[in-house]
């Protein structure tokens, strides 16, 4: 996208929504809006209409991003400052001729002016006088400008506001902003550069300041505060339509370029010249409110009874005023009496500083409509425009200079922290507004599906940690809290930046994007339907778009109101925010109206044949020849009228139905003829009893894209026959046609995501409901404890291809588990508990240890504190009665250390139940060694938890761990059928486990992690967002079957095992 694009949609909330080839970025400076619109026109939405923008598109081959806002502004300050710093000399040159008042005027062209200038004074305080106060404005004042530029201006093109007026809109709000900083450094540096040298012998200008500091002084003294915001409203009024020019030139520039070069990629040069040209037009036609700009901003206000003015009214001069040259050439004041008066009035005429020529009108205005006036009515033209060869060199230079290494930097800083770009919106949140109400743009990305992580909390440093060898300590410091875990430094965009999706944006680099996800209110979500969430709502994210939620409301036999309501829910819980929520039963009004066109444009006709019949005209089971129905060629009238009796209920079920006339000869079934509309005796969730004839999928789905302008529509692969008729029937209406595109969808095997299947598991006792943990719809997988940034993480590995991708159930598991090593907190969970009386510690023996909740390279978690007492409880699995040489753990007479106690424990003997057989007791020494003695450190250390009555230690809790519900990764292919392949052992429950105090803080400051729809914190996070890992056991989450202090936990996925470990 082109520079000036860039800059004017620079400070959007949003983080990048794209990535630019190395050849985009060598032939032209994309700025990136993410905000064009390539579809002009109205369009409807429901019975409403929405204007969308025709500004701004993006040229072909180029692709857009949205720069961090952080990036924009540093990127701008720094090219701003260098072009204000390259030219200031030819600004000094330009404010010389402006305020000029010699006559004849010393400072004629810009040529003799710059070698009198450098000859006389010199370059420190003669070229570059003033350099000092134009830094200090010039860096802060545009970091600001390009901040509020950027964001004000993308806020206005995503609200539908008409680019034009966004960009003016945009540079009135940033120049605003940055008036505060840059109009005191342009008051200082305009009077430092007329003034030139200290006592300069050369120049009269009417100021002699020492330095900066001193002129600030002596001018907030002498004139007030306000001095320094003389020219505030001449300043607005210049730098609006001039940044407004720039910007229009610089575009128009950019057009005329690529078609010279028949291409987008116009070169270094030309990107040059397009920004010194669109610079120095846009300084020349601006050049006389330069000039009242800098007359307004050197003039003085006189002293009121010695006292500074309280304001920046001008006082007319008297003929009783005293020469400003006589009163202060040469003189530095040193006390209050000896300050001068600095009156200087300007004259629209050239008199010299001292008097004005006689008969001249003096400039005793703010007003930079009355300073035009004035000074044309005095100076003419010629007076209008001195100076206009420096400005037009200065603004030239400093056009092309600016924008051109704002775009480098821009590039080189995206590049450098990884990314291409952010969530303006916070991240990109897409709007839920009606799309009547709102520009089909965006959000602030990401959310965020598969955005960037962003922490919700910042750590704090503990005050202190207690001293663990010590029998007893005091009571734990003070804990301040530590924020949670954010998900794992991945990049969550991969797939939009290259392969099959990046290949489907260049085939139609429009903007903006829209797409929909558009699932049938017929079941619930599985891990398939994942991967088309995050397609859509990514893509579109990516690219500054949006995307609906649309249900395909078409078949009310098998639509229930919980699934409307489960789908949107898990669509929020991924993360994403739809742009706006649409059922195609809103259009069912116009899709008639379309379907009585199509008949009228011979395109359709009202059939009567049986299923088998038409069966046989498409050839049959055989594949014979394919023959016509005999209404096929009824008239246009006729079929018209059998349609509206069709309407009103002429007609039963399967008796009457519209099909598309389309093309018998093509080999694409798809093409045969297709079914638009039939007959259903149901009435709608919706519309009620209102209609008695539904279209079908191939009829709506295409046409809804279309009504909702959508870009780019995104299906599975069992679509692409489809496409064929989806562009036929847009082209036959003569209406929108969206681009459709299809990609392979996402099976998992080793077990079942049809609907019909898991019903049958369902009502066969198998599984307790959809949401069982051990199926793979994505409300299982969420009470399983399954994070939503896991989800999207996988099908950002998984990647998109137009194969249909089969993955494991395993490696599923693999990629929720390196996730949550990164992201969730540890504790330690004893599944079946064993209590180790440690005997020579006394009976009120208490410790309190503190334990970080992840390994040291994660320190955000935090840390807590847990007790160690003379009752511990280990794991069944921790103690042998039996020991061996391979076995590391606890045994009779063979020592063990517990995790972060500071010295281990030693087995003396047990007690077994005789009735099962089971160890019930052990009964154990604690191995600290005398004063002197070394320590020897065990070999292995195992989990615990302490019994301590004052600690509410230990917490009891249920736990369900989740074994794969088939044997086999085909159940389908089972002997007997999937129900014959079901694994009797899919659930193990440990009715006994406990698990440490640290538990409660965890549930407290969940969730675990705050990513994805987990992190809105308006509202009550879930109990399956309390996920952590139990050390050396496996990662759990609380099930909803929790219910006061009974704590249920269900098992996401076990540890990764090490063969290496003995024992």
């Amino acid at each position: 996208m082109s520079l000036a694009s860039r800059i004017s949609n620079f400070l959007s909330p949003n983080g990048p929504t794209g990535s630019e080839s190395a050849e985009d970025v060598r032939g032209s400076i994309a700025f990136g809006d993410g905000v064009q619109e390539s579809r002009a026109g109205y369009f409807e939405v429901g019975s409403k209409k929405r204007k969308r923008d025709e500004q701004g598109f993006t040229e072909k081959g180029k692709t857009e991003t949205r720069s961090p806002y952080l990036h924009c502004m540093l990127a701008g300050g720094m090219g701003g400052t260098t072009g204000d710093l390259l030219m200031h000399s030819v600004d000094t040159v330009k404010t010389r001729q402006q305020g000029d008042r010699h006559v004849p005027a010393k400072y004629t062209s810009m040529s003799s002016s710059y070698t009198t200038i450098f000859k006389e004074e010199g370059i420190r305080r003669g070229l570059y006088g003033g350099v000092t106060p134009a830094f200090l404005g010039s860096f802060p004042g545009t970091i600001i400008f390009f901040g509020m530029y950027e964001y004000s201006k993308r806020h206005l093109l995503d609200a539908g506001v008409h680019a034009p007026i966004a960009y003016l809109a945009g540079g009135f709000i940033a120049d605003l902003a940055a008036s505060v900083v840059y109009v005191p450094s342009e008051v200082l540096k305009t009077r430092l550069q007329l003034q030139g040298r200290y006592n300069n012998p050369f120049f009269n200008s009417g100021y002699n300041y020492r330095s900066t500091a001193d002129a600030a002084r002596t001018i907030i003294r002498k004139e007030g505060f306000s001095a320094l915001f003389y020219g505030y409203r001449a300043t607005i009024m210049r730098d609006l339509p001039f940044s407004a020019l720039q910007f229009a030139f610089y575009e128009q520039g950019q057009t005329w370029a690529k078609q010279w070069c028949a291409g987008p990629n116009i070169g270094l040069p030309l990107e040059l010249l397009t920004g010194a040209a669109a610079g120095g037009l846009a300084g020349v036609i601006t050049c006389p409110l330069d000039v009242v700009k800098t007359r307004i901003q050197t003039q003085v206000n006189p002293p009121i009874n010695g006292q500074p003015p309280k304001s920046n009214t001008l006082v007319r001069q008297s003929k009783s005023s005293p020469s400003a040259g006589s009163s202060r050439r040469g003189l530095h004041p040193r006390s209050p009496s000896a300050l001068p008066t600095q009156t200087r009035h300007i004259s629209t005429s050239s008199p010299s500083t001292s008097t004005c020529k006689p008969g001249s009108t003096t400039l005793d205005t703010s007003s930079i409509l009355t300073g035009l006036r004035l000074l044309y009515r005095a100076e003419g033209i010629a007076g209008m425009f001195r100076g206009v060869g420096p400005r037009f060199v200065w603004t030239s230079v400093q056009s092309a200079t600016m924008l051109v290494l704002y775009q480098y930097l821009l590039r080189e800083l995206d590049k450098f922290c990884g990314r291409h770009f952010k969530e303006v919106r916070k991240v990109l949140e897409s709007s839920t507004e009606h799309p009547e109400h709102r520009h089909p743009l965006f959000q602030k990305m990401e959310g965020k599906t598969v955005l960037p992580i962003r922490e919700k909390a910042k750590k704090e440093k503990k005050d202190g940690k207690p001293n663990a060898k010590e029998p007893k300590s005091s009571a734990p410091p003070k804990k301040e809290k530590v924020a949670n875990a954010s998900a794992p430094p991945t990049d969550p965009n991969s797939m939009f930046k290259e392969g099959f999706l990046a290949a489907v944006y260049q085939e139609r680099e429009e903007l903006p994007v829209l797409t929909r996800f558009p699932p049938e209110p017929n079941g619930y979500l599985h891990i398939g339907h994942s991967k088309a969430i995050a397609i859509n709502f990514g893509f579109a994210r990516f690219h500054g778009g949006q995307c609906y939620l649309r249900y395909d409301d078409t078949n009310p036999e098998a639509e229930e109101e919980k699934y409307f309501l489960a789908i949107q829910e898990i669509i929020h819980w991924l993360g994403f925010k739809p742009f706006d929520v649409t059922y195609s039963s809103d259009y069912f009004d116009k899709l008639y109206e379309l379907a009585e066109r199509l008949i009228q444009v011979d395109k359709a006709y009202v059939c009567h044949c049986t299923d088998s019949e038409v069966k046989l005209q498409r050839g049959g089971e055989n594949h014979g020849p394919r023959y016509a129905c005999s209404h096929r060629s009824r008239p246009v009238e006729e079929s018209l009228s059998e349609f509206r009796a069709m309407r009103d209920g002429k007609y039963k079920p399967k008796e009457a139905f519209l099909r598309m006339k389309q093309n018998l000869e093509d080999g694409n079934p798809q093409m045969w003829d297709l079914t638009a509309y039939r007959i259903l005796d149901a009435a709608h969730h919706r519309t009620g009893s209102k209609w008695r004839i539904y279209p079908t999928y191939d009829f709506t789905h295409c046409l809804c894209d279309s009504f909702e302008k959508i870009s780019h529509s995104l299906c599975t692969t069992e679509f692409i026959l489809s496409r064929t008729s989806y562009e036929w029937l847009c082209d036959a209406l003569e209406i929108f046609k969206p681009m459709q595109r299809e990609y392979g969808r996402l099976n998992m095997t080793g077990t079942v995501l049809s609907k019909r299947k898991i019903s049958k598991l369902i009502s066969g006792g198998v599984v307790r409901d959809w949401d069982d943990p051990r199926l793979y719809t994505l409300v299982a997988l969420r009470r399983r404890g399954v994070p939503p940034g896991a989800i999207l993480s996988f099908v950002n590995e998984v990647g998109v291809t137009t194969a249909v991708t089969n993955i494991q159930i395993v490696r599923f598991e693999t990629s929720i588990r390196r996730y949550l090593e990164q992201t969730v907190p540890r504790l330690m969970l004893i599944l079946d508990p064993i209590p180790i009386i440690i005997e020579d510690l006394p009976d009120d023996y208490l410790e309190e240890i503190e334990i970080p909740f992840s390994p040291p390279k994660y320190p955000e978690m935090g840390t807590h504190i847990v007790p160690f007492a003379k009752t511990v409880y280990i794991d069944r699995t921790d103690f042998r009665e039996v020991d061996s040489k391979d076995y590391f753990r606890l045994a009779p007479g063979k020592s063990v250390g517990l995790l972060k106690v500071p010295f281990p424990i030693r087995a003396t003997s047990f007690t077994k139940d005789p009735e099962t057989g089971l160890v019930t007791e052990v009964r154990a020494t604690y191995e600290k060694p005398e004063e002197g003695v070394a320590f020897k450190k065990p070999k292995t250390y195992i989990q615990w938890v302490a019994l301590s009555a004052s600690h509410n230690s230990p917490i009891k809790a249920e736990v369900r761990i989740f074994n794969p519900l088939f044997r086999s990764e085909n159940p389908d292919a089972a002997e007997g059928g999937f129900m014959n392949d079901v694994n009797p052992d899919s659930q193990e429950i440990y009715p006994n486990a406990v698990i440490e105090t640290g538990f409660e803080e965890v549930r407290k400051r969940a969730p675990w992690p705050e990513e994805a729809g987990e992190k809105d914190a308006g509202k009550k996070p879930g109990l399956e967002t309390v996920r952590f890992q139990g050390m050396r056991v496996a990662y759990f989450a609380m099930d909803k079957d929790s219910k006061g202090d009974r704590v249920v936990l269900n098992r996401i996925v076990s540890l990764k095992e090490d063969a290496s470990k003995g024992g």
